[in-house]
Formats: C-alpha cells, structure tokens, sequence
C-alpha cells in the first residue's frame, strides 16, 4: 500500500506542465513499480465517431525508440484496443502464446528492430465516470536474478486498481486545461490579427480622407 501512496503522491504534486510531460513521468513510475523495461501509454481520442489510441508516451530500456505518435482504432483487434474497449486488465506472460478464440491478438510485425515482447500488463486508465480516457501498456518484467523476461506479478493488478482511476482522472483533467489554453491562445492571436485588421482599416480611411482633401 505504501507503493500505492507514493504512487499516488507523486502525481498529485506534479506542477503544471504538458500532458506528454506528465504521461511521461507516470509511465515511467508505472515500470518503476512493476519491474518492467519498457512500456507505451496511450491516450484515447475522438474524431467524428471514431475513437483512436494514440501513443502519448513510449520508453524502453533496452532499444532507442523512434517517433511515439502512432495511432490505431479502439475496435482494432490490439491488446490495447481490447483494453480500451472492455476496461479489463490483461497480464500476459506470453504475448506469443496467446490461446486460440481471445478477442485480441498480439502482431509481431509490430516489434522493433532487435526487440522481442514477452510478458505484458496492460491496463485502462479511467475517468470518475469509468469511462476509458487511455491505457498503459507495460511489457517485460525483469529480475535481476533471471536472464529472460518474467511474467507480471497478480499483486501488481492489485496495486494498479486504486492508481489507475485517479490517475486517469488527473490526465483528463491536465487534458482538458491543455486544451483550454490552446484555444485561449489561438484567440489571443485571432484578436491580435483583428487589432491589426482594424488599425489597417482606420489609418487607410485616414489616407483617403487626406488625399480627397488635397484634390
């Protein structure tokens, strides 16, 4: 429970900064607490009635990871995707061994180059309404007494649950502010160009009005 709190207490006192800032940092304390190398937070988005994951976040101790900004449909047959939509969480122990008739399936085409999946936590991060703002995908437990990737511990399920819903409501939450100051931003600067549209405006009626003087 300890874990949990501190968990919890980091993100609270995070300052105001971006949302990929902050998905960073909890990714980052998401491996932290489960042992794992590597992982992706995805954040759903919406456009027209379609909603997409797209990588927010993507860090990995092994390999140097590209570009994150990929993004798929929430109804695609991915292990986010069917997090996404159920709201369960998944521990995998290996993504290669993943029995016939599950509603997911794991895409090896998807690897990095000189990387290999093996076990997997996936879980959704939740709003106070339960409704899935995004997900946190984990991959490759490590100890430090075994060579290869472990499976994920059922307790981490455990410490996962309390962390996930508020968690996902204070990303919402810094989503939602991003948002608000980006359109306050852009009319900030629409009003700025109106301000000029205008000065142009009244310092031309002043050329004409001196110029049908002088005539």
């Amino acid at each position: 429970m300890s874990q949990v709190l501190e968990f919890l207490d980091f993100v609270e006192k995070q300052p105001r900064q971006s949302v990929r800032q902050l998905l960073g940092k909890i990714l980052l304390q998401s491996r932290r607490l489960t042992g794992a190398e590597a992982g992706t937070i995805y954040i759903v988005r919406r456009q027209g009635r379609e909603r997409h994951l797209e990588a927010a976040s993507a860090q990995n101790d092994r390999i140097k990871l590209k570009s994150h900004g990929y993004r798929f449909a929430v109804d695609s047959p991915t292990i986010a995707g069917f997090v996404a939509r159920s709201g369960e969480t998944l521990m995998l122990p290996d993504v290669y061994a993943i029995p016939p008739g599950r509603p997911y399936r794991f895409n090896p085409a998807a690897e990095f180059p000189g990387y290999r999946t093996r076990s997997m936590m996936c879980f959704p991060l939740q709003n106070y309404q339960e409704q899935v703002i995004g997900v946190v995908q984990l991959i490759n437990r490590r100890d430090p007494a075994a060579a290869e990737p472990i499976p994920f511990d059922p307790e981490h399920g455990k410490l996962i649950g309390p962390i996930a819903q508020i968690v996902g409501s204070h990303v919402e939450r810094a989503d939602m502010m991003e948002k608000i100051r980006a359109k306050n931003v852009k009319l900030s600067q629409r009003n700025r160009l109106l301000a000029d549209q205008r000065q142009q405006i009244v310092a031309l009626q002043a050329e004409t009005e001196d110029a049908f003087m002088l005539s």
